[in-house]
């Protein structure tokens, strides 16, 4: 079994599915760029993910599943996937590349986007033009830059466990209607986000949060607060998509029937 595919190995291919063996190690830049593909298998195994692996891949539909061993997703890497709906980022990613995700517009729009609670940076336009209606997207404490990341993108709900307003561009989120997006920030930081420049034009209101940002497993952990899909606070669950934030400062979605 090879433990790596080399750069451009499948670029412009027309396969449509592909399997990936368990103890594959790393997938090269341009390795997918431009092909059919309509879903994809990336083992645990694989740590490691080129510039531009997957870019074009418009008929990639099915959600990604990225193995936890990936710390960083680099330049361009899903850019241009513009049938990607979902795709679950890895619990050790630490850095998102630039552009990674610039043209994939329908991005979180079933189940939003949470930002892994290790990720420091998101690079320039990372989801430029992506996540044009995203249910809610989730940005992690530990973030340090994401100026330009999120610029002409779009969200209706974002939750915000950064205790101090990063600057953001004036661009990003809403599309220039940030009274329409529901910003929710940690009790106490809603007057810093109140002043602060771009921020101060959301709809925003406070939270309960212990654990800011951190994604646990602890079984012990309950229900603080329920939200429907468009911000709103439930007193109890509600048809449709709900989300749902625990004692320990987790988020899920959770579907109601």
């Amino acid at each position: 079994m090879l433990p790596i595919i080399g750069n451009g190995a499948f670029t412009g291919c027309g396969l449509q599915h592909i399997y990936l063996h368990d103890g594959l190690k790393s997938i090269g830049n341009y390795a997918f760029a431009i092909s059919a593909l309509k879903e994809i298998n990336i083992p645990n195994s694989v740590a490691y993910i080129g510039d531009n692996c997957f870019q074009g891949c418009g008929g990639l539909e099915e959600a990604v599943i990225l193995s936890d061993q990936i710390t960083e997703i680099p330049n361009e890497a899903f850019a241009d996937c513009n049938a990607l709906y979902l795709i679950k980022l890895p619990a050790n990613l630490e850095r998102i590349g630039e552009r990674a995700f610039i043209g994939t517009w329908r991005l979180g729009t079933k189940e939003g986007l949470t930002i892994p609670s290790k990720v420091r940076e998101i690079g320039a336009e990372a989801f430029y033009k992506s996540l044009f209606d995203a249910v809610d997207i989730v940005l992690s404490a530990s973030l340090t830059n994401i100026y330009s990341a999120f610029e002409g993108s779009g969200a209706r709900v974002i939750h915000c466990y950064m205790p101090e307003p990063l600057p953001l561009n004036g661009f990003s989120f809403g599309g220039g209607s940030l009274s329409n997006c529901k910003l929710y920030v940690p009790k106490g930081c809603a007057n810093k986000y109140r002043e602060a420049e771009v921020w101060r034009d959301f709809d925003i209101e406070e939270m309960e949060v212990t654990g800011i940002g951190s994604a646990t497993n602890d079984s012990t952990a309950t229900e603080v607060a329920r939200y429907d899909a468009n911000g709103n606070l439930l007193a109890a669950p509600a048809k449709g998509l709900n989300i749902v934030r625990y004692s320990d400062g987790t988020v899920k979605k959770i579907m109601v029937e």
